[in-house]
């Protein structure tokens, strides 16, 4: 069953987005400092998107709802993102990110949404060179560290008419685990 709907209006998009990085690179006077890098950083993004003179159908009677003032469905509100990349000067290095998206309206009338997660992933190794040729980066590392519930996407629907249909194409709900050896060849 298909459903679809005339776009008779307009949205206004508000927001704003700030972004935060240093790439630190710390120095030592004999060059054995513990870290040759540290980059810390923080997104956060605010989405005010509304709707504006947004109806149903352009038939302005009584079947026709109007929306204005509503949520743009599939954009969250909140969205964050933060963590750090660090390498030390014997090849270890560590990589830790989070982010967080809040509620997201699916409906053109904000009554369903789709529900915010938070997700943290890691990832831990050690890069060296060996000899004048050979480079070897050993990793393990994992996604979903909290064992969120989070979508990867989500279906967009004007209407319910009868039960929730399946919205979510979900990512891994427990911690899932990785871990691999990378060999590179210079000449």
């Amino acid at each position: 069953q298909y459903a679809y709907t005339v776009n008779a209006g307009d949205q206004s998009n508000r927001g704003m987005e700030v972004a935060l990085s240093l790439d630190a690179r710390p120095a030592s006077v004999d060059g054995q400092g513990l870290f040759t890098t540290l980059r810390p950083f923080i997104n956060y993004t605010f989405a005010d998107y509304t709707y504006t003179d947004f109806r149903s159908d352009n038939n302005n009677n009584a079947a026709t709802v109007n929306y204005s003032g509503r949520d743009v469905v599939g954009v969250p509100r909140h969205v964050l993102a933060a963590g750090f990349d660090a390498a030390v000067q014997n090849g270890g290095y560590v990589s830790v990110s989070y982010e967080h998206r809040g509620d997201m309206p699916i409906t053109y009338d904000n009554v369903h949404k789709a529900p915010g997660y938070g997700v943290l992933n890691a990832r831990l190794g050690m890069a060296r060179n060996v000899g004048r040729h050979l480079a070897v980066d050993a990793y393990v590392g994992g996604t979903n560290l909290t064992g969120s519930r989070y979508y990867t996407m989500v279906f967009l629907n004007p209407s319910y008419a009868g039960a929730s249909p399946a919205i979510y194409l979900p990512g891994p709900y427990q911690a899932r685990y990785i871990g691999g050896v990378k060999l590179g060849w210079r000449r």
